[in-house]
C-alpha cells in the first residue's frame, strides 16, 4: 500500500496533460516525488518501510462529463 502526491498540472506553466508532454510530465513528476520524499516524512503505521511510491498529477478535463483529469 503505497503513499502518494497529488499534484496540480496549472502549477507548471505550459504543461499540460497531454501525450506530447510525456517526456516532461514524467521529468517533473519524478521531481515533485523526490522532493516530497524528502520535506515530507511518512511512515505507514502497519507497513514499516513504506512511503511515497507514486507522483499523480492532475487539472482540468475538457471532457464535459469529467470534472478532473489526472494522468
Amino acid at each position: 500500500m503505497p503513499l502518494y502526491v497529488i499534484a496540480d498540472v496549472r502549477q507548471f506553466r505550459g504543461l499540460e496533460l497531454i501525450l506530447g508532454h510525456g517526456r516532461e510530465i514524467t521529468r517533473i513528476s519524478s521531481m515533485i516525488r523526490e522532493a516530497a520524499i524528502e520535506q515530507l516524512p511518512v511512515a505507514h503505521p502497519e507497513y514499516p518501510g513504506v512511503g511515497i511510491a507514486v507522483l499523480q498529477l492532475s487539472g482540468p478535463t475538457e471532457d464535459p462529463n469529467a470534472d478532473w483529469k489526472k494522468w
